[in-house]
């Protein structure tokens, strides 16, 4: 609805007016109570606009506050933020364990020891050996062995002594060596030299004994073939080390008598 301003009143009053005769009427007075009067309106329209607005705040927050009394489900949880770094897990692939090393030691008791393979005859051999018959001539005043004691036999089955005289030294080596292998000669050749000599003969027993002398080089060499196939080589011969003794001091029956010592044996049993 359109409102008339002070303006369009007082133009209005006049065209209705116009041509009637003059009255007693302030016109002032007039515009100033209706001045009043619209100023009491607008306030009355103010003052309700008002009271309307806040009723409606009221409303609403009193409808809020009732409503907020139910429980409200809470807003699912949000996922949480996945991690960008990538862990890399490293597989060892399996692979066949190898077969464990064994730690298995040999526990001997005080007193008692295990030799080692070929120690046992050798042990046994040295012990023949040094409990042998066995003259030696006078010339011989000492006897070093090259394995400890003169009689030792190392495990190859080898003794090895030096024989020390007043004029130097000469070599005494037996060995002992089974049926397995090149077996040494036991047999005279057709023909000798004449710087040599060789004799063959078989004992009651079924040993065969060989001797070989060689003038030259003043050496024997005697080797027994014994029946349980052990071939037993005695030979003495130049040490090789000075002071060396030229002329042999060992005669034949002595190394002889080495070759045939009984209980010499090369075979493991």
């Amino acid at each position: 609805m359109s409102e008339f301003t002070e303006s369009d009143i007082r133009a209005a009053l006049d065209r209705a007016l116009a041509g009637e005769p003059p009255f007693t009427l302030d016109r002032e007075a007039v515009f100033a109570e209706g001045r009043r009067r619209v100023r009491r309106r607008r306030t009355a329209a103010y003052g309700l606009a008002a009271v309307t607005a806040v009723a409606v705040i009221g409303t609403s927050t009193l409808a809020a506050g009732a409503l907020s009394t139910s429980p409200q489900p809470m807003p699912p949880a949000a996922p949480a933020a996945l991690s960008t770094t990538a862990t890399t897990v490293l597989t060892t692939p399996r692979t066949a364990m190898p077969p464990p090393i064994s730690t298995t030691t040999t526990t001997r008791s005080p007193g008692s020891s295990v030799p080692p393979p070929g120690q046992a005859s050798a042990d046994h051999n040295s012990a023949v050996m040094h409990g042998a018959a066995i003259s030696w001539p006078p010339d011989v005043v000492k006897k070093v062995g090259a394995y400890g004691e003169w009689y030792r036999f190392d495990t190859g089955g080898t003794l090895s002594a030096r024989l020390v005289t007043p004029t130097g030294d000469r070599r005494l080596i037996v060995r002992l060596r089974g049926p397995d292998g090149v077996p040494p000669q036991t047999e005279c050749p057709p023909v000798a030299r004449a710087d040599t000599a060789c004799s063959r003969d078989v004992r009651p027993d079924g040993t065969v004994l060989r001797v070989s002398e060689d003038r030259t080089t003043s050496s024997v060499t005697a080797t027994s073939l014994r029946p349980d196939g052990t071939y037993v080589t005695v030979q003495e011969t130049a040490s090789g080390i000075a002071p060396s003794r030229l002329d042999r001091v060992l005669d034949t029956p002595t190394v002889v008598a080495l070759a045939l010592v009984p209980g010499l044996s090369a075979i493991k049993g």
